[in-house]
């Protein structure tokens, strides 16, 4: 069955551009999961790390991020690596 909130969240997702390399990340309170990263302008805070804990857990300060417009694939740039992460919400 699909679950309209995570339809929704996809959609918000698919719209998102990230381009920028991460500069902290944590956890509030409730146990939600954020990053921050610079895009040569502005420091700007994600939550989508929540949606998939290797992702956070994966995700280190100074990693080059980037998800293009359209689409759910995080790259990930850690030196010589080249990673990516598929954000799946299981909306079909």
């Amino acid at each position: 069955m699909v679950n309209k909130d995570n339809c929704e969240e996809e959609q918000k997702l698919q719209r998102e551009f990230i381009n920028g390399v991460v500069t902290d990340k944590f956890e509030d309170s409730r146990g939600i999961r954020y990053f921050r990263y610079y895009n040569g302008q502005d420091t700007l805070l994600s939550h989508w790390a929540l949606l998939k804990p290797t992702f956070y857990n994966y995700l280190e300060v100074g990693d080059s991020v980037v998800k293009k417009e359209g689409s759910l694939i995080f790259q990930i740039k850690r030196g010589s690596i080249d990673t990516t992460q598929v954000i799946d919400f299981e909306c079909k």
